[in-house]
């Protein structure tokens, strides 16, 4: 008896089986690249800014102010971003506020202590929460509007729709929510 010869040619079956295996990797990088484009389409500022908070990403941000805050994502709230820079002062932005954000590499250092910086990047934190926060600290702020202008002094009350601040001097400041661009909280004591 003799063996008689294989249906196809052995060399037509190798290229058969690399042919399924290029094919293969092909309509998996299709996959890929149409998940990354969904991805990318159904993104939302304060997902990608969860996203980076959860990474410990140091960012830029740049705000309507005109202003730019570096630092670590310490809160992603419902409305707003707290930031937390080399100096240990507490950067609040809305998310309205917002203009892009930037992040930087790996390691790039924007903190003297990353175990300082932990905090809430799942979300759920508002401006008033937050700024209750500082009112029970008596933290001095510079509030700086939409517009620009600029009110400074100590938080002493925060409202359903407003923000008491001491001012230097003597007097107070009631500050409308919605007029809110960003507040630069003075470093935590201690």
């Amino acid at each position: 008896m003799t063996d008689a010869p294989p249906p196809w040619p052995l060399d037509d079956l190798d290229r058969w089986v690399a042919d399924a295996h290029v094919d293969e990797a092909v309509a998996q990088r299709r996959r890929t690249a149409w998940l990354r484009r969904q991805a990318d389409e159904d993104a939302t500022l304060g997902g990608v800014l969860r996203e980076l908070g959860e990474r410990g990403r140091p960012v830029v941000v740049h705000a309507i102010t005109g202003r730019r805050h570096r630092g670590l994502l310490t809160t992603v709230g419902d409305d707003l971003i707290v930031l937390r820079t080399v100096r240990g002062v507490r950067v609040i932005v809305m998310l309205g506020a917002v203009i892009s954000v930037r992040a930087h590499a790996e390691g790039t250092p924007v903190t003297d202590e990353r175990t300082e910086v932990a905090g809430d990047v799942t979300g759920g934190a508002t401006l008033t929460s937050t700024l209750v926060g500082l009112a029970g600290e008596r933290t001095s702020v510079v509030v700086t509007a939409v517009n620009g202008d600029t009110t400074s002094g100590e938080v002493i009350a925060v409202g359903r729709d407003m923000l008491t601040l001491q001012l230097e001097g003597a007097g107070l400041a009631y500050v409308a929510f919605a007029s809110v661009a960003e507040v630069v909280a003075a470093p935590e004591s201690g």
